[in-house]
């Protein structure tokens, strides 16, 4: 059975190279116990080995430098590339003409408005005094809040008179109002407010209040 451990099969070249080069070096400093060992096949070996390892920190160097160069050529490239598109529009902004020869950017779209809120309706709440109110939900149009407003109208004429009463605004597209007086008709609107901006006023809806 062996009894030296040789751990050279699972080396990189680099970590070979320096555990052979260690292991020479222990032979020379123990000359006196082993006397001419046959090293020199493992000597050239190694040779040849780091001869070539340096061969290639030698390309691996050169092909840097050639990367730095492509990448400075290609900086080069963009800015008369830019250059002769800017002599382009000079000459012609017409789409037609531009298109033949160059890509256009994609002209930025507006946002719509924010959209009218629709199908409010009004409910008796879970106590006296108590509104509910629901109506579309537009989250998938960017709003995320909304605004509600109510008006007083015990004649039950049209409510376009005011004036109307601001209350906090609501994140969901439902909310409850409470503290009026029972057998009192009110009125209330709500609009959106999204990216945009406020949207315009839903159509008023009514109650008698419980």
């Amino acid at each position: 059975m062996k009894i030296i451990k040789m751990p050279v099969a699972g080396k990189n070249p680099d970590t070979l190279s320096d555990y052979v080069t260690e292991l020479l070096t222990k032979l020379d400093d123990n000359v006196a116990d082993f006397p001419a060992p046959p090293k020199a096949a493992l000597v050239a070996s190694l040779g040849l080995l780091d001869t070539t390892r340096g061969e290639l920190a030698t390309l691996e160097a050169q092909v840097q430098g050639k990367q730095i160069e492509i990448e400075t050529a290609a900086a080069t490239v963009r800015t008369d590339a830019n250059a002769l598109g800017d002599w382009a529009e000079g000459v012609t902004t017409d789409p037609a003409k531009l298109t033949k020869v160059f890509e256009l950017r994609n002209a930025p779209t507006p946002a719509g408005a924010t959209p009218r809120v629709l199908n409010l309706k009004l409910s008796a709440g879970d106590s006296a005094g108590e509104v509910d109110s629901a109506w579309n939900s537009l989250y998938k149009d960017g709003v995320k809040s909304y605004e509600v407003q109510t008006v007083l109208n015990p004649l039950n004429n049209d409510p376009s008179a005011g004036p109307w009463q601001q209350h906090p605004s609501v994140t969901k597209s439902k909310c409850t109002l409470a503290g009026f007086t029972s057998g009192a008709r009110i009125w209330q609107r709500v609009r959106a407010i999204g990216p945009q901006g406020p949207g315009d006023w839903s159509d008023p809806a009514t109650i008698i209040v419980p």
